[in-house]
C-alpha cells in the first residue's frame, strides 16, 4: 500500500497542470537549497576517490559542490589539506572559477585593465569574461581583481554567463522574492537574483534571509556553480497531447507564486488570491481522475520543488 501510494503521488505530481507550469530548469539538484542548513537530511557518504579536506565533511551543505568543483578542475583546495569553504572570494577567483567551469575557452583581444597583468593566472579568465559581457571593470581602466564579491554580484555573474549561452528571462516577467528584506537587492542585480532564485541556484543563508550584500565565500560560489552547471534534468514525456513530467519523489517541499493554497475553480471567480505560497506535495495531493478536472491551479507563475 505504501509503495502504491508513493507511486500514485509521484505520478500525480508529474501530470498535474500545476507542474505543467513548471519551468523544467527550476528543478534543483539534490544538494540542500539553503546555503548553511542541511540539518536533519540524510547525509552522503564519502565515496572512494573523493577529494579529502580537513575542513570539508560529508555532512556539510557544500560537500557535493566541492567534490564536483575539484573533479571538474574548477578549483582546488586552498592548500593540500584545506578547501577553506568560508573564505571570501575576490573578483579574480570568481571569474577564474566560471572560466574553468565553462571549459577554459580561448579568448582573444587585449586586456583593457591596467591592474591585470598579461601573465597572471586569471588573465585569460578576465579576457574571456569581458568578451562574453559576463563582467565589467570597476572603471574603464581598472578591474579590481582583489575586491571581494557579494552574493548579488555573484548571482549577476552567473546570470550573465547564462545569458551568453542564450538563457535568461524573455519578455515580461516578475514574481516576489519570498525572503525577508528581499527589497535590499540592488536594482542592477534584481533580474539576476530573481532568475537565480527561480532556478534554485541561490537560496537563503538562514532565518529566510537572502543577504544579497554579504560577501560570498568559496563554499557558496562552488555550490552556485554546481547547482547551475550540474543541474538535474527532469524526464519529460509527451502523452495524449500533453506533457507528463516525472520528478524524484524526494522533492517534497513545494513553493509557488500564483493562486492558492485553496482550490482554484474553472470560472476563476472563486479562486484564492494570487500570492507566494508554500506547502508539501503530500499536503497538496488530491487524486483527480483526469488532469483537466476542476481544482487544478492554472494561475501559477512559477513553482520550485525542493528536497528538504
Amino acid at each position: 500500500m505504501k509503495r502504491n501510494l508513493e507511486k500514485k503521488r509521484k505520478t500525480l505530481v508529474a501530470v498535474s497542470p500545476l507542474l505543467a507550469a513548471l519551468m523544467i530548469f527550476s528543478l534543483l539538484p539534490i544538494s540542500a537549497l539553503a546555503d548553511d542548513d542541511a540539518a536533519g537530511a540524510e547525509q552522503p557518504q564519502v565515496s572512494e576517490g573523493a577529494a579529502v579536506f580537513a575542513d570539508v565533511s560529508a555532512e556539510d551543505w557544500f560537500y557535493d559542490a566541492v567534490q564536483w568543483a575539484v573533479e571538474q578542475g574548477v578549483t582546488k583546495g586552498a592548500d593540500d589539506t584545506h578547501f577553506s569553504p568560508y573564505a571570501a572570494c575576490d573578483r579574480a577567483q570568481v571569474v577564474t572559477f566560471l572560466w574553468r567551469a565553462a571549459g577554459s575557452p580561448a579568448a582573444n583581444g587585449d586586456l583593457p585593465f591596467s591592474d591585470v597583468e598579461q601573465d597572471v593566472f586569471y588573465a585569460d579568465a578576465v579576457r574571456w569574461a569581458v568578451a562574453e559581457k559576463i563582467v565589467q571593470g570597476k572603471t574603464e581602466a581598472s578591474f579590481a581583481p582583489n575586491d571581494p564579491v557579494t552574493r548579488e554580484q555573484l548571482a549577476t555573474f552567473v546570470y550573465r554567463y547564462a545569458q551568453a549561452k542564450g538563457e535568461g528571462f524573455v519578455g515580461l516577467w516578475y514574481f516576489p522574492l519570498d525572503f525577508e528584506y528581499a527589497a535590499s537587492v540592488s536594482d542592477w542585480a534584481d533580474e539576476s537574483v530573481h532568475w537565480c532564485v527561480m532556478k534554485g541556484i541561490v537560496g537563503g543563508v538562514g532565518d529566510n534571509l537572502l543577504a544579497p550584500g554579504d560577501t560570498a565565500n568559496r563554499g557558496q560560489i562552488v555550490t552556485m556553480l554546481y547547482r547551475y552547471l550540474d543541474k538535474k534534468v527532469a524526464n519529460v514525456v509527451y502523452e495524449n497531447g500533453g506533457k507528463k513530467l516525472t520528478v524524484p519523489g524526494e522533492y517534497e517541499e513545494m513553493s509557488w507564486y500564483g493562486r492558492g493554497p485553496e482550490e482554484n475553480y474553472i470560472d476563476r471567480n472563486h479562486g484564492t488570491p494570487v500570492g507566494a505560497y508554500r506547502t508539501t506535495v503530500t499536503e497538496n495531493f488530491f487524486p483527480y481522475v483526469k488532469s483537466s478536472e476542476t481544482g487544478n491551479r492554472t494561475g501559477v507563475r512559477y513553482i520550485t520543488l525542493r528536497n528538504e
